[in-house]
């Protein structure tokens, strides 16, 4: 069935929380306050579905710049502003800290997010791991949980950077693309 949605918050995973007649419904392609359609089947504690479109979107809602971001789901607050997004990740850490780690709302200090890479893109140049301690080579990538692409965020660079008019080189590898 067809239903009008109104999402509340980013939850783990970059999908947002909303509700249905008493039950819990995990969005995605949905920014926190925006009022979506989305279809349901009335089954189970919980559902999880995809906004098939934004009736009424919220001030935190904006163009993903990535065009890829649709067939690719390794960016998924692509659609989401940059501060709604800092905001949203403090709001889940200190959760995840409180109901997880057991330590009280007030009883430590979150220090301040240092984004790296392209704001734009969520903070994030590529998804790497590190080099061993002394060694200056690039981390190597390796495969997001949530894309079938190795290095997801060095496409999405690559595609903003076509978008601006750059030549774009992937911060992974030696690919360049114009």
């Amino acid at each position: 069935m067809k239903v009008t949605l109104k999402a509340e918050s980013v939850v783990h995973g970059g999908e947002t929380l909303a509700r249905h007649d008493g039950r819990v419904v995990f969005l995605r392609g949905a920014a926190p306050g925006d009022r979506v359609e989305a279809e349901l089947t009335g089954e189970g504690r919980f559902e999880r579905t995809r906004a098939l479109r934004v009736v009424e979107r919220s001030t935190s809602h904006v163009d993903p710049p990535c065009p890829i971001v649709e067939r690719c789901g390794g960016c998924p607050l692509q659609h989401v502003t940059y501060e709604a997004q800092l905001a949203a990740k403090e709001e889940l850490t200190a959760d995840a800290l409180e109901r997880i780690g057991g330590f009280p709302r007030g009883s430590y200090e979150l220090g301040a997010y240092v984004p790296k890479g392209v704001p734009e893109l969520g903070g994030r140049g590529c998804i790497g791991r590190p080099a061993a301690p002394g060694d200056s080579r690039r981390p190597a990538p390796r495969p997001s949980s949530r894309s079938t692409n190795a290095c997801c965020s060095s496409l999405c660079w690559k595609s903003w950077r076509r978008s601006r008019g750059e030549r774009a080189s992937c911060p992974v590898s030696s690919i360049s693309v114009s």
